[in-house]
């Protein structure tokens, strides 16, 4: 039996659910009117002579003093793009890695029950995967071929490289990874994606067990701000390292209008879900 089968029964009860951003491209130009949860809305026009009384609404009334009626309700569908960092760094631990896939899948898992679309996308070192996630069984099918990616064999200085943003889009962004990614590529994933997407959310996973390490335990690691190859006695102090580049990427963060969830890969799946489920 696969990891992942075993959590879809405690991921029936999840419920994600989205921030809008405040914007004229994303709600259009002149706002509209909504009511009931963000992805619940309802079609608004005048109230005209012959219209059935009861369908006005009476609420906008009491705040604009005009009638309008309500036509009907619709969900909002939402595009996602799950990206699941499988680098050199993450791969090499095993609690970072499944961290990262399973909760990946969980949350494509929630946002298919949802009705959303989604689709998820392996970044591995030249060798992408992307696939729409439209049933269960697609997420087993990526399931496989990340553990496939993970025991891939590859150099050991070959990283990720993030995806562009080309054009505008509605899609919600959410990015699973380690501390590992170079600040630089980094900002400018974010700075892109401020200003093309409906937003970024950064899940940071880091194993605990690394942060109580000697630095001789790590033969060579990567410098999270200049992204160069360090010998693993470069530091006295991982914790510090760690701390410095959370930091680092939480300023980021609220530079360029992303969230960011730090989490501990020991927490496990469902906490990392139970931490996204306002994005």
């Amino acid at each position: 039996m696969s990891r992942f089968s075993e959590l879809i029964p405690l991921l029936k009860s999840v419920q994600i659910q989205f921030r809008d951003r405040d914007d004229s491209y994303y709600h259009g130009a002149h706002g509209g009117l909504r009511r009931g949860s963000e992805d619940e809305r309802s079609d608004y026009r005048l109230y005209r002579p012959g219209d059935e009384i009861r369908t006005i609404d009476w609420r906008l009334y009491s705040r604009t003093d005009r009638y309008f009626v309500r036509e009907g309700r619709f969900r909002v569908r939402r595009d996602v793009l799950i990206l699941a960092d499988l680098s050199n760094s993450v791969i090499s631990r095993l609690e970072v890695a499944a961290s990262v896939i399973l909760g990946a899948l969980s949350l494509s898992y929630c946002l298919m029950r949802n009705h959303d679309r989604v689709k998820l996308r392996l970044l591995s070192p030249g060798d992408d995967y992307e696939k729409e996630v439209r049933r269960e069984a697609d997420l087993f099918e990526i399931e496989q071929r990340a553990e496939s990616l993970r025991n891939k064999k590859r150099q050991r200085e070959s990283e990720i490289v993030l995806p562009r943003f080309v054009r505008r889009t509605r899609s919600k962004v959410i990015l699973l990874s380690d501390l590992y990614i170079p600040l630089k590529q980094l900002e400018s994933f974010l700075s892109e994606g401020n200003l093309m997407t409906a937003g970024i959310t950064l899940c940071q996973v880091t194993d605990s067990a690394i942060l109580e390490s000697r630095s001789g335990f790590f033969t060579r690691w990567i410098d999270s701000e200049s992204g160069d190859w360090l010998p693993g006695n470069a530091t006295d102090n991982i914790r510090e390292v760690w701390e410095h580049a959370l930091q680092r990427r939480e300023q980021l963060a609220r530079r360029y209008n992303a969230i960011l969830l730090p989490f501990r890969a020991e927490e496990g799946p469902l906490k990392m879900i139970y931490k996204l489920e306002i994005l």
